[in-house]
C-alpha cells in the first residue's frame, strides 16, 4: 500500500512561510469577489454539516459549536468565512470526530478502506498518532500549527462528538461535499494527490511501525526522552519488537563532543539518509540553526517548484532507511564510517569525512581531508581506448592511451551526433577533451574526398576567464595542425581582419565580466533572485544594478588628412545618479587604442557631474592620427577611475574609411629680387609705406593683384605680409575703378577693428576714399571655425550675385598654408595663375619653435607649474627684447603676471624691467589668445603657456584649435628688427608627440555651414532669393559645402560621390531643414512671459564664459536681484547671462571686474535680439507684447526696471531725498520736470544740484506730434491714413545722440510709431523712425479696420523711460 510520509523540511520552518502568503492573497482576492454576494455555504449551512439537526440543537451543543468555531480561525490566523475556512473546520470535525468512534482501538477494517489519513481514536500529545492528524492538518492549513491551538480543536470536537451522542444516541461525522465553483482560482478544482516522493510502498505489517517512527522524527521539537515509551511502540499486529535507543543515545555522544548546535533529531535524520545512499563517497552537509536559517528562504522558493510534481529526492528519507537502521543496529560502532574524526573543536567533526587530519601550528591550523574513494566500474562500463578511433580523431588525442570514464560515456552522444550537450564535471574532469570530441565531429562532417572543405564551416569557443585564452589557443592550434586547422584569438585585444576570418576554422572568443553585466541588466528581478537564490535579493540587486556607473558610448570618425581623423564621440549616461555613491562627479578616462599596434592615441580625463548625467549626452571632438597599412579598428574605451569594471567600449571600424586624397600643392617661392615701392607707379600710393621694398611673398604676387583683374587665394604664414598684398588689390581698384566698393570681411571682430583704424588713417585721410569696392576675405582658414558659415554664406551668395551681373566682383583671399587650397580657389573662382600657397616654412623672419611638455593631471597645478621655468626662458631667449606671453582666461593673465613679477624681485636684478628709457623698455606682455587676432603687435618672443582653455558650455578644458596656436606662433619675429623669432609651447605631456607631428602640417579647410543651416536658409527665404526647394538646391551648389561633399565625403557622412547619391544628399538636407524651421514657426509669444527669460535664454548667449568658481559669485548676485534665478544652474551662462541684466537695471555693484566686461558683452549683443522680438510681436499682431519689448529696449539703455523704478533715474545726479520731493509734487517723469520753471526747481534742490539736473535736462528732446486723418476714396476701395509731423521743441538740441549714460556705447535716438487697438491688444502698423529737427510721415490705417473704437497712436521712445505719447484716434476722426 501506499502510506505517506511526512515532509522532514517542514520541522526547520519557522510558523509562516510562502505557503501561507500563497493562502492569504487567495483568501483576501476571494473575499473581495465575493462580498456584495452571499457565500455558496453560509455559516448557518456549515454549522447543519457539522451538527446533527442544527435546528433543534440544544443551547451547550450551539454553545460549543461557536467555541469550535474560534478555535478554527485562531487555527487559521483568518478573520472572514471562506470556503478553505469551511473545508478546515469541516476536516478537522472530522479527522478529531472520527477517533472517538470506537473506544480508542483503530479497526483493521478501517485501515483497508483505502483513506489516506489514518483515523485516531484518543488525542494525546504523548501518542505518536497524534502527530498523523497533526501533519494532515498542517498539509491543509499550509503551515506550522502550534500545539496549545491544535490541542484545544481537538478538545472541543471530543466535548462536541459526546454531547450530541448524549442527546441523540449516535455520533455524527459529516460529508465531505465537493461543489464545482464558477469562481474558483483556476486549478482549485483539481485532485491533489501527494507526490511520489513522500509515498513508501509497505505492507501492512509494518504499517503502524512507519507511522510510530514518521510522527517521532518529525517534530520540530526534541521530545526523545518524553517518548521514551513510545519509542518501542507495539503493534497490534507485529512481527517483532525495534530497540532505537541506541539511535538517540548515539546522536547525544556526537552533539555532546562537538560544538555544533545542530538538534539532535536532525543528526538522526541525516545519518538515515547517509545510510540509505548506495554511491561511494557521498557527502551530506550537517546545518547548524543558523545556516538553515540562511538556506531558508533558498528552501521556499525550491518548495514552490516542487508542488505539485511527482519525482523522487535522493536525500529524502524512503523506506530504505529503516532497514538501513536496522542492519546498521547489529554492527558494532557502525558510525565509525559515517563521521569523521579529528584533534581539535573549532570545525564540527560531523562535517568532515573519516581520515581527517588536523595539525595545529602558530598562528594556523592545518586540516588534511583525504581523497574521496573512486567509485568502482559499473558491469559493461568501459574506457574507449584511442586506437579504436578514427584517423582524424586519432590525429588529435595523439599521446592519449584512453578516453577517462566521462569522455567515454558520452562519446556516442559527443561524436556521433549533432545534439546539444550540456556537460557538468568538476574541474579536471576532461571538459576540453569532450569540446575537442565536439570539434572532432564537425570537422568530419566537412571532410569528403580525402580534403577538408575549410570554407564551409566555423566553430566559436567561448569562455569567460580571459587567463586561458593564449593557452587554449595553443593547444588547439598544435591538436588540430595536422588536419590544417587554423585556430585564431578574437578577444578585444586581439581582432582579425576580415580576410583572417576568412582562414579561421575555429574561433577562441573570449566573453569578458562586462558581457555578464550586460546579462544582469537584460534580465528580470525574479530571474536575478534565481541565480543567487534568494528570491526578495532580485529586487534589491536589480535595484542597485541601477546605481552602477555605466555610460554608452557612440562615435564618428571624419578624415581630416590621410593621417589624421576627427573623432565625435557622444558619451550618454545610463544609470541613477545617487549622491551616497556618486558624490558630485564621476570621471572616466577616454583612451582611444589602436591593439594591432598596441599604442594609445588619445587620452582625456572626462569629467561627468550630477547636472550633466541628467541633461543631454555629453560630446567630446578630438583628433587621432591614422598611419598606412590603416588598422582594421580602433577602440573607444571608457573606464571609471574610481569603480571595477564600468568600463564601455566602442570600436571604429576604419575598413571601408574613404580618406580624401593626398594632393597638397604648395607655391614654390621663387628667388626673385625684391621690388620697390617705386613699382606702385604713383607717388601717393609710395607714401603709405615705410619701407623701401617689398618682401619675396608680396614681391612673387605682385603682378596679379596690382596689375589683374583676376581672384587671388594666398595662403602664407602669419607675418608674411599678407595684408600689404591686399592692399595692392586695393590701390588696383583705386586706379581702374574708383566708383566700385571694397568690402573687407574677417571672421573676428578685433580683426576688423585694426583693418578699420589702419586703413582710416592711412587710407582715406590721405587718399580720400571711402572704402570702397573688392571683396577682401582675411584668415579665410577660419572657415571651418564655430563663425565660419557666416562667411561662407556672405561669399556664396557674392559669388552668386556676381555671376548674374555683367560687372563681376573681384575676391581676395588671405589665408595661413591650406592642405586644400585647390579646393578653396575653385569655390573662390580663382584661376591657377592667381593661386599662391607657401609652405609654412616660408617667412621673412624665420621661427625657431621649442615645445616644452609637462606633467600633471590637473590643470590649474600644471599651470603653475610653468611659470618659473617661463621666467628662465624669458631669460635666456628675451633678456632685452619684447616678450608676448599667452595664457588661456583673464585671471591666467593676473596670475602668472604677479608670478613673474616675483621671479624678477626675487633674482639677482630685480630692476632689470624698471626705470628703463621709453626708447628701449622690454616689455612681457601677458595676454589672452584674442590678442594674437586683434592687434598687430609682433614680438621676438611668444610664449604659449598651455594648449587648453576652460569651456564654459561644455564644462571643461578642451584644446585649441591648431589655426590659433599658429595665429599666436606667428607673432614671433618682428620683420624690421629681428633675424629670426622664436615660440615656445608649453603642452602637457601627453600631447607632446601630438603637436610636434601635426604642428607643421596643414590641416584643410573644411565646411561647418551644416550644422547651421537652418539659420542661413531661413535668411535667404526673407530675402527672397530662396522660393522652394529647388531654389535651395541650387544655393547650396555655390557654397563651399557642396565642393568638399565630393572631394570628402566621409567627413560629412556620405559613402560615395555619385550624381545620385549626392543629389539624394542634398534633398534630404533641405528638406529636413524646410521641416524643422516649419515646426519653428508655431512658437508663440505669451503675453504673461518674462521677456527678460527670453532675452537671456538666446543663443548668442551660449559662449557667455562661466569661469571656474563663478557659479560662488552668482549665487551672491542671485541675492541681490528682483528676480529668482534657478540655483541648480548657476554654472549656466544664460542664468548668468539674467544674472548681469537684472544686476544692470538694479544698479548693483558687480562682484569682480570680470562682470564688467562680461557685461559690456551682454549688453551689446541684447540690441539686436529684442529688436528681433519686437519684429517677431509685430508680425504675429501683439500689441502689448510688442510694447514689452520695447520696454525691455528702454531699460537696457537707462539701466532702469521700467515698472518699478521712477524715470527720474535717468538722471546721474538725481537721489533719493530729490525722487520723494518731486514725487509729492507731482513730477513722475522727465517730461513734468522739463515742465517746471528753473526757480521751482532751484527752490526744490540745493543750487549745485539744481544746476546740474538743468544742464542733464538739456540733453532729453521735448516732441509734439500733430496727427491728422486723412480719408481718400478711390473707386470702390475707401482707405484712410494718418498724416504724422513730429517737432521736437528745443530747438536747441543740435544733435539727435541719445543720453544714455549707463549703457557702453554710443546710440541716436529713434522712436516707434505703434498703431494699435489697446482694448483687443491688436497691433495694426509698425514703424520706425530717427530725426532731429522736424519729421512728417503717414500711416495707412488697414482696409478691413471699419471700428475706430480703442484705437490710438503710441509714439515710443527706443531709449527713454516715460516718453510715450497716446493719441486717440476715434476723436480725430
Amino acid at each position: 500500500m501506499l502510506l505517506e510520509l511526512p515532509r522532514l523540511t517542514n520541522s526547520l520552518r519557522l510558523p509562516f512561510d510562502a505557503d501561507q502568503a500563497y493562502l492569504n492573497r487567495k483568501s483576501y482576492l476571494q473575499d473581495l469577489s465575493r462580498r456584495s454576494s452571499a457565500a455558496s455555504l453560509g455559516e448557518w449551512e456549515l454549522a447543519r454539516k457539522i451538527i446533527y439537526r442544527w435546528d433543534e440543537a440544544s443551547v451547550e451543543v450551539r454553545q460549543l459549536y461557536k467555541q469550535f468555531i474560534a478555535a478554527v480561525v485562531e487555527l487559521m490566523v483568518v478573520v472572514s468565512v471562506s470556503e478553505e475556512f469551511q473545508e478546515v473546520a469541516l476536516n478537522a470535525y472530522r479527522l478529531f470526530g472520527a477517533a472517538y468512534g470506537s473506544e480508542g482501538m483503530v479497526t483493521r477494517e478501517f485501515w483497508q478502506k483505502g483513506d489516506i489519513v489514518p483515523m485516531i481514536f484518543k488525542v494525546e500529545i504523548c501518542q505518536p498518532r497524534y502527530l498523523v492528524v497533526w501533519f494532515e492538518l498542517q498539509k491543509l492549513i499550509g503551515h506550522t500549527i502550534p500545539d496549545t491551538n491544535i490541542l484545544k480543536v481537538a478538545s472541543l470536537v471530543e466535548r462536541l462528538s459526546a454531547l450530541q451522542k448524549n442527546e441523540h444516541g449516535t455520533g455524527y461525522l459529516p460529508e465531505l461535499v465537493s461543489e464545482v465553483s464558477e469562481d474558483l482560482e483556476f486549478g482549485a478544482d483539481l485532485v491533489f494527490r501527494p507526490p511520489a516522493r513522500f509515498l513508501v510502498d509497505i505492507s501492512l505489517e509494518d504499517a503502524e511501525i512507519l507511522v510510530e517512527e514518521t510522527s517521532t522524527s518529525s517534530s520540530n521539537h526534541e521530545r526523545w526522552s518524553d517518548y521514551g515509551a513510545s519509542a518501542n511502540f507495539h503493534p497490534s499486529v507485529s512481527e517483532g519488537n525495534f530497540d532505537l535507543e541506541w539511535l538517540r543515545d548515539t546522536c547525544d555522544r556526537i552533539i555532546r563532543a562537538s560544538s555544533s548546535q545542530l538538534p539532535r533529531d536532525e543528526l538522526a535524520m541525516t545519518i538515515c539518509r547517509i545510510l540509505d545512499s548506495d554511491k561511494p563517497g557521498d557527502e551530506v552537509t550537517v546545518q547548524t540553526e543558523s545556516e538553515r536559517q540562511i538556506d531558508k528562504l533558498r528552501r521556499k522558493e525550491e518548495k514552490k517548484h516542487r508542488r505539485g510534481t511527482d519525482h523522487g529526492i535522493e536525500n529524502e528519507l524512503s523506506s530504505l532507511s529503516f532497514s538501513s537502521l536496522l542492519q546498521a543496529s547489529e554492527r558494532k560502532n557502525f558510525l565509525d564510517d559515517i563521521v569523521g574524526h579529528g584533534d581539535g573543536t573549532q570545525f564540527a567533526a560531523t562535517a568532515l569525512p573519516q581520515g581527517t587530519v588536523r595539525k595545529h601550528y602558530k598562528g594556523y591550523e592545518e586540516v588534511t581531508i583525504p581523497p574521496t574513494p573512486t567509485a568502482p566500474m559499473k558491469p559493461g562500463e568501459k574506457l574507449i581506448e584511442i586506437k579504436e578511433l578514427d584517423d582524424i580523431a586519432q590525429a588529435a588525442f595523439h599521446g592519449y592511451k584512453s578516453l577517462n570514464r566521462i569522455q567515454s560515456r558520452i562519446f556516442q552522444t559527443t561524436y556521433y551526433s549533432n545534439e546539444n550537450i550540456l556537460v557538468c564535471a568538476p574541474t579536471g574532469a576532461g571538459k576540453t577533451n569532450i569540446a575537442m570530441i565536439s570539434i572532432l565531429h564537425e570537422i568530419g562532417q566537412h571532410f569528403r574526398d580525402g580534403y577538408l572543405h575549410k570554407d564551409e564551416f566555423k566553430i566559436v569557443y567561448v569562455a569567460p576567464m580571459k587567463a586561458l585564452a593564449a593557452e587554449v589557443t595553443s593547444t588547439f592550434s598544435h591538436r588540430l595542425s595536422p588536419l590544417n586547422v587554423t585556430v585564431r584569438e578574437l578577444t578585444g585585444d586581439m581582432q582579425l581582419s576580415k580576410n583572417e576570418l576568412e582562414e579561421t576554422q575555429v574561433l577562441r572568443k573570449l566573453e569578458e565580466r562586462g558581457v555578464d553585466l550586460d546579462r544582469l541588466y537584460e534580465m528580470e528581478e525574479k530571474e536575478i533572485g534565481a541565480l543567487i537564490r534568494y528570491a526578495p535579493g532580485g529586487k534589491l540587486v536589480k535595484q542597485y544594478l541601477a546605481y552602477f556607473p555605466m555610460v554608452q558610448l557612440f562615435a564618428t570618425v571624419s578624415p581630416i588628412t590621410r593621417t589624421v581623423l576627427k573623432v565625435d564621440l557622444t558619451i550618454t549616461p545610463e544609470f541613477a545618479w545617487k549622491d551616497r555613491f556618486h558624490g558630485t562627479a564621476q570621471r572616466w578616462w577616454i583612451l582611444v587604442e589602436d591593439s594591432e599596434n598596441d599604442h594609445i592615441y588619445h587620452s582625456e580625463l572626462f569629467t561627468l557631474t550630477k547636472k550633466m548625467a541628467k541633461g543631454e549626452p555629453q560630446k567630446l571632438s578630438f583628433t587621432v592620427p591614422i598611419f598606412e597599412p590603416h588598422p582594421p579598428q580602433y577602440f573607444i574605451r571608457a573606464i571609471s577611475d574610481s569603480w571595477l569594471h564600468a568600463e564601455s567600449f566602442y570600436t571604429i571600424s576604419l575598413q571601408n574609411l574613404a580618406l580624401p586624397e593626398a594632393h597638397t600643392t604648395h607655391t614654390e617661392l621663387l628667388d626673385l629680387k625684391p621690388l620697390p615701392v617705386t613699382a606702385l607707379g604713383n607717388e601717393t600710393y609710395e607714401a603709405l609705406y615705410r619701407f623701401t621694398h617689398f618682401n619675396p611673398i608680396q614681391t612673387q604676387a605682385f603682378h596679379v593683384l596690382y596689375h589683374t583683374y583676376q581672384n587671388v587665394l594666398l595662403g602664407a604664414p602669419t607675418g608674411s605680409g599678407k595684408t600689404i598684398s591686399a592692399e595692392l588689390a586695393m590701390l588696383h581698384l583705386f586706379n581702374s575703378q574708383p566708383d566700385m566698393k571694397v568690402i573687407y570681411i574677417a571672421p573676428l571682430k578685433a580683426l576688423v577693428r585694426e583693418r578699420m583704424n589702419d586703413w582710416r588713417k592711412r587710407l582715406v585721410s590721405q587718399l580720400g576714399k571711402h572704402m570702397v569696392g573688392l571683396m577682401i576675405l582675411d584668415e579665410i582658414h577660419l572657415l571651418g571655425a564655430d563663425r565660419g558659415p557666416i562667411l561662407e554664406v556672405i561669399v556664396s551668395r557674392m559669388r552668386y550675385i556676381s555671376s548674374q551681373t555683367e560687372r563681376s566682383v573681384r575676391f581676395v583671399g588671405l589665408s595661413t598654408a591650406l592642405a586644400n587650397a585647390h579646393d578653396l580657389a575653385d569655390w573662390l573662382g580663382v584661376e591657377e595663375n592667381g593661386l599662391f600657397n607657401f609652405k609654412p616654412s616660408v617667412r621673412p623672419v624665420p621661427l625657431e619653435v621649442h615645445i616644452q611638455g609637462y606633467p600633471g593631471k590637473f590643470y590649474c597645478p600644471r599651470m603653475n607649474s610653468m611659470n618659473k621655468p617661463t621666467y628662465a626662458a624669458i631669460c635666456t631667449h628675451s633678456p632685452t627684447k619684447p616678450v608676448l606671453y599667452f595664457v588661456s582666461s583673464r585671471r591666467q593673465t593676473r596670475l602668472t603676471a604677479l608670478d613673474l613679477i616675483q621671479y624678477a624681485a626675487s633674482d639677482e636684478h630685480p630692476r632689470q624691467f624698471l626705470s628703463i628709457p621709453e626708447e628701449s623698455l622690454q616689455m612681457v606682455l601677458v595676454c589672452t589668445s584674442t590678442l594674437a587676432w586683434g592687434v598687430n603687435l609682433p614680438a621676438h618672443l611668444v610664449i604659449i603657456k598651455g594648449t587648453e582653455y576652460f569651456d564654459g558650455k561644455a564644462k571643461r578644458y578642451v584644446d585649441f584649435p591648431i589655426t590659433d596656436i599658429l595665429q599666436m606662433m606667428g607673432r614671433a619675429g618682428r620683420p624690421q628688427y629681428d633675424q629670426h623669432g622664436k615660440a615656445i609651447i608649453l603642452v602637457h605631456e601627453p600631447k607632446k608627440s601630438f603637436y610636434k607631428k601635426f604642428l607643421y602640417e596643414p590641416f584643410p579647410v573644411e565646411s561647418s555651414l551644416r550644422e547651421q543651416l537652418h539659420d542661413h536658409i531661413n535668411a535667404e527665404i526673407v530675402s527672397g532669393t530662396i522660393s522652394h526647394k529647388e531654389d535651395a538646391v541650387h544655393y547650396l551648389t555655390w557654397t563651399y559645402l557642396f565642393r568638399r561633399l565630393v572631394v570628402n565625403p566621409a567627413y560629412y557622412g556620405l559613402e560615395d560621390t555619385d550624381p545620385g547619391t549626392l543629389s539624394s544628399y542634398l534633398s534630404s538636407l533641405v528638406l529636413s531643414t524646410f521641416e524643422d524651421l516649419e515646426d519653428s514657426g508655431c512658437i508663440k509669444i505669451d503675453e504673461d512671459r518674462v521677456f527678460l527669460h527670453v532675452l537671456a535664454g538666446a543663443s548668442e548667449y551660449d559662449e557667455l564664459p562661466v569661469r571656474h568658481n563663478e557659479e560662488n559669485y552668482n549665487a551672491q548676485l542671485s541675492n541681490k536681484v528682483r528676480y529668482m534665478v534657478d540655483k541648480n544652474l548657476l554654472d549656466d551662462p544664460h542664468v548668468k547671462a539674467n544674472l548681469l541684466l537684472q544686476a544692470h537695471f538694479s544698479r548693483v555693484e558687480m562682484p569682480i571686474t570680470d562682470y564688467v566686461t562680461d557685461l559690456k558683452s551682454v549688453l551689446d549683443q541684447s540690441i539686436r535680439i529684442i529688436q528681433a522680438m519686437i519684429d517677431l510681436c509685430a508680425n504675429s499682431g501683439w500689441l502689448s507684447s510688442t510694447l514689452t519689448c520695447m520696454h525691455l529696449l528702454q531699460m537696457i539703455m537707462q539701466g532702469l526696471w521700467f515698472d518699478e523704478d521712477s524715470p527720474l533715474w535717468m538722471l546721474p545726479s538725481m537721489t533719493d531725498e530729490l525722487v520723494t520731493t518731486l514725487s509729492q509734487r507731482g513730477v513722475l517723469n522727465i517730461q513734468q520736470l522739463l515742465d517746471l520753471p528753473p526757480t521751482t526747481l532751484q527752490a526744490l534742490t540745493r543750487s549745485s544740484t539744481a544746476s546740474r539736473l538743468h544742464e542733464e535736462l538739456q540733453h532729453f528732446p521735448r516732441i509734439q506730434a500733430r496727427i491728422k486723418v486723412q480719408k481718400r476714396t478711390a473707386g470702390d476701395n475707401p482707405s484712410v491714413s494718418l498724416n504724422i509731423r513730429l517737432e521736437k521743441a528745443n530747438r536747441h538740441k543740435k544733435t539727435s545722440r541719445a543720453f544714455t549714460p549707463r549703457f557702453p556705447k554710443v546710440k541716436d535716438e529713434a522712436w516707434w510709431l505703434v498703431l494699435g487697438n489697446t482694448s483687443t491688444s491688436q497691433l495694426y502698423a509698425l514703424k520706425r523712425v530717427t530725426f532731429t529737427d522736424v519729421l512728417q510721415t503717414h500711416m495707412n490705417i488697414p482696409s478691413n479696420v471699419n471700428d475706430f473704437q480703442g484705437m490710438k497712436l503710441i509714439i515710443v521712445s527706443d531709449c527713454y523711460v516715460g516718453f510715450e505719447q497716446e493719441h486717440i484716434i476715434e476723436k480725430l476722426v
